[in-house]
């Protein structure tokens, strides 16, 4: 989701283009447009986040960081790095979704 806020005291034309189907319009019509796919990226995102800012809060003791990376690194990436193939297939679709 985009929130777009335009103010200007003389007037204002904008032009929204995108090479996919999009919907504009307020909360009311946006929102149920979503999909579940949409709310689990969102928790999938908070998780990561929420990770992240425990590998931050416990920067300075070594053990407790180590923990925390780890756990960052299931957040980010919850099948095993062993398997090479699914490592740069999850990186290659991870890096265009950014």
């Amino acid at each position: 989701m985009l929130l777009f806020t335009a103010y200007s005291p003389v007037g204002h034309s904008i032009h929204i283009c995108s090479m996919v189907t999009f919907v504009v319009g307020d909360e009311d019509v946006v929102l149920p447009n979503f999909e579940l796919e949409s709310y689990r990226f969102t928790e999938r995102a908070l998780t990561i986040l929420k990770a992240v800012g425990h590998g931050i809060a416990n920067f300075e003791d070594k053990a407790k960081l180590s923990a925390a990376l780890t756990d960052l690194q299931t957040a980010h990436y919850p099948i095993p790095l062993q398997d090479k193939r699914l490592t740069a297939q999850h990186f290659r679709v991870s890096v265009f979704r950014l």
